[in-house]
């Protein structure tokens, strides 16, 4: 038996509604001694469209990093430090040089820019604004995101405790970004938002602790048992929902 190098990191809330967890991928022998794929070449240039950080859609707090290196691109998990080399499959599609059951998907927007990966075909993982985490946001872009996040973390709430699909999707469809919803489906995010209804009783906003308006984060605490957690979302410029995440 062979374990591939992505280690496994499940997202541990039982509170959490992502769908984006990662498992570990234990294949035989038999799997890795696949025939030699078709490796496509591109001029580096072309390959640093691929660049950044990149963070796992519902876990915030878990982020690659993504270089290109040569011919090719290298992958450094930002909470091991592993790094693991990729080469070029296709235009948007790669696969791992020693591992060809670990393949990166990116998906460009309309525009043509990258803007997300999926990892062996199933984990979900967000690029991440450049300028995020490189400059301090102005005291205008702070209040336009204050203003952003007092309206939808309370229409969160409402939306979990209402536990009915009508006002769950109305919710989706007026926060969340249109690539979102495509990659997780209304019918799964609503599953899964009845699930977190289910196992708190519905959710309270913590008003003795501020929404933060340059982490995107407000705290809330579960009816049914009191119990305390952080729920953030990550918005683009137009002010809708790109990522989330849940801590405990």
């Amino acid at each position: 038996m062979k374990t591939s190098p992505f280690l496994s990191r499940p997202i541990g809330s039982y509170l959490s509604f992502t769908l984006a967890i990662i498992l570990a991928l234990v294949l035989p022998i038999s799997l890795l001694a696949n025939k030699p794929q078709k490796i496509t070449r591109q001029p580096a240039a072309d390959l640093k469209q691929f660049e950044g950080t990149y963070q796992l859609l519902g876990d915030q707090n878990l982020k690659l990093q993504i270089s290109a290196v040569g011919s090719g691109l290298t992958l450094k998990e930002l909470w091991s430090n592993r790094e693991i080399s990729f080469q070029q499959k296709a235009d948007l599609n790669f696969v791992a040089a020693e591992h060809p059951e670990f393949t990166l998907d990116f998906v460009q927007d309309k525009s043509g820019t990258i803007n997300q990966v999926t990892a062996f075909k199933r984990d979900i993982w967000i690029k991440a604004n450049a300028n995020a985490t490189e400059k301090k946001l102005s005291a205008a872009e702070t209040a336009r995101l204050n203003q952003s996040y007092q309206k939808i973390f309370p229409a969160f709430q409402e939306a979990i405790n209402a536990n009915a699909t009508d006002k769950i999707q109305s919710f989706l469809k007026t926060y969340l970004d249109e690539s979102l919803i495509s990659a997780l489906t209304l019918e799964k995010l609503t599953v899964q938002a009845k699930e977190m209804y289910q196992k708190t009783g519905g959710i309270m906003l913590d008003t003795t602790k501020p929404i933060n308006p340059e982490t995107g984060a407000a705290n809330f605490k579960s009816k049914n048992q009191a119990v305390s957690f952080q729920m953030s979302f990550t918005l683009n410029p137009a002010g809708k929902i790109t990522n989330f995440g849940l801590q405990e």
